[in-house]
């Protein structure tokens, strides 16, 4: 469970390899990291990839 975090933030490696996983936040280096692989980004790139993730995973719902 959290611990009083804002959001939970998904690891979108393990996400493509059917794992949940959350990231977690380094205040010190300003990225957040994942446990159980060596996934590491700023806010802005782990929202991209996430983004990414979705759109391939779900691509029969993004027919734009």
């Amino acid at each position: 469970m959290a611990e009083n975090r804002e959001e939970i933030i998904r690891c979108p490696w393990c996400m493509e390899r059917d794992t949940d996983a959350e990231l977690y936040y380094d205040k010190k280096d300003n990225e957040y990291y994942c446990w159980l692989c060596c996934y590491s980004a700023d806010r802005e790139t782990v929202y991209r990839d996430l983004k990414k993730f979705k759109h391939s995973r779900y691509k029969a719902y993004f027919s734009e």
